[in-house]
C-alpha cells in the first residue's frame, strides 16, 4: 500500500515513500501513451520544490503530499510561539495556533485522502520493481520499444531526438 508520510526532514516523496513518485510515472503510462520527457525520462523529485512544480498541472494527490511536506516545514516555528507566553502577544499565540491547526489538518486530509485514492486507484500490474537496473532491464526487453529503435544509430543527433520523443 502507498502512504506517505509527513516529517519535518522528507524531502517530498522521494526520501519517505519514493514508491509514490515512481508510481506516479508508470501509472501515467499504463493510461496514455507518453513522450519520453515527461515519463520514462522523469526521475523522482529531489525536493519539495522541484515536486511542487513538476507535479502541479496533472498530478493532483503528489502536489498536494508536496505542499503538506512544505508546509511542514514551518510547523516547528508555528508549534513554538503556541504556549503562551509575556513576551509573545495574544493575536500572535492564537495567529499560530490556528495554522498550526490549518496545518495539521491539512496533513490529516491528505493522508486520509491518499489512503482512499490508493485503494481506488487501478494500479498497473507491475511483477518487478523498478527501483533498481534490473528491474528497468527487465521491462525494456519486455518492450517492443528495442524493435522500434533499429537504425536509429545511424541517423543524426536532432533527427533521433525528434523520433524518439
Amino acid at each position: 500500500m502507498i502512504t506517505p508520510t509527513f516529517h519535518e526532514d522528507a524531502s517530498l516523496i522521494t526520501n519517505s515513500t519514493p514508491e509514490i513518485s515512481e508510481a506516479q510515472i508508470y501509472r501515467r503510462l499504463s493510461t496514455t501513451p507518453q513522450p519520453a520527457r515527461t515519463s520514462i525520462l522523469l526521475s523522482p523529485p529531489s525536493n519539495i520544490f522541484i515536486g511542487l512544480w513538476r507535479y502541479f498541472p496533472r498530478d493532483i494527490l503528489p502536489f498536494n503530499i508536496a505542499l503538506a511536506t512544505l508546509l511542514a516545514k514551518f510547523t516547528p516555528i508555528l508549534f513554538s510561539n503556541i504556549p503562551f507566553r509575556n513576551t509573545v502577544t495574544w493575536k500572535m499565540h492564537e495567529a499560530c495556533t490556528w495554522l498550526a491547526v490549518a496545518v495539521l489538518s491539512y496533513m490529516v486530509f491528505i493522508l486520509v485522502a491518499s489512503l482512499v485514492w490508493s485503494q481506488k486507484q487501478s494500479r498497473p500490474y507491475m511483477p518487478v520493481k523498478t527501483d533498481t537496473i534490473v528491474g528497468y532491464m527487465y521491462y525494456l526487453v519486455r518492450s517492443g520499444m528495442l524493435k522500434e529503435f533499429e537504425g536509429l544509430a545511424t541517423l543524426g543527433r536532432k533527427e533521433r531526438d525528434r523520433l524518439v520523443d
